[in-house]
Formats: C-alpha cells, structure tokens, sequence
C-alpha cells in the first residue's frame, strides 16, 4: 500500500513535526478538513454519484510544487489546512 507520503513527499516533514501533538492524530484523521480529504477514491466516487454524477472514473494526478525557498514552502504548507495548521504550532519545540 502506497502511504500519504511516499505519494505527497513534501508533506512527510510537516506530517512528522504535527504528529508530536498529543491529539493530532484524531486533527489530521482522513475524514478532517484538509489536503487529504478527498484522499480516499471510493469515498469521492460515492459523493459524486450521490450529487447525480455517472460514470464516475477517479485518477491520481501528479501536482509539482515548486516554492522560491523554504518559507514559501512552509507557508504555504501551514495554509493548506487549519488543523494541521493548529498541530504544527501547538507541537513541542525540538
């Protein structure tokens, strides 16, 4: 099985850093606002169908990103979801 971050490296360093957050895994579950929301295909072909969508096909997409240097980078990364968000900034320094 291919995990989130072997699929989205660039959310391997964040991933790690909020999940020094004592409750960050019950935050940043799939089913929580955020970049994986609609991470998991049969869950977003069942949502489709039911707003009336037929013959729903869903593929991977590959998305590069590209940021001028690393404070762009995390920025960005930080905006991306407010729970995340919220686990960076409240996880123990170090």
């Amino acid at each position: 099985m291919v995990t989130r971050s072997e699929r989205n490296p660039w959310a391997a360093f964040p991933g790690a850093r909020a999940a020094r957050s004592a409750d960050s895994r019950r935050r940043l579950s799939p089913a929580a606002p955020g970049p994986f929301a609609l991470g998991d295909t049969e869950r977003v072909r069942e949502l489709l169908e039911q707003a009336g969508f037929a013959d729903v096909r869903v593929e991977a997409l590959d998305l590069h990103r590209i940021h001028t240097d690393f404070d762009e980078f995390w920025e960005t990364t930080l905006d991306l979801s407010r729970a995340f968000h919220d686990a960076v900034l409240e996880a123990p320094a170090g």
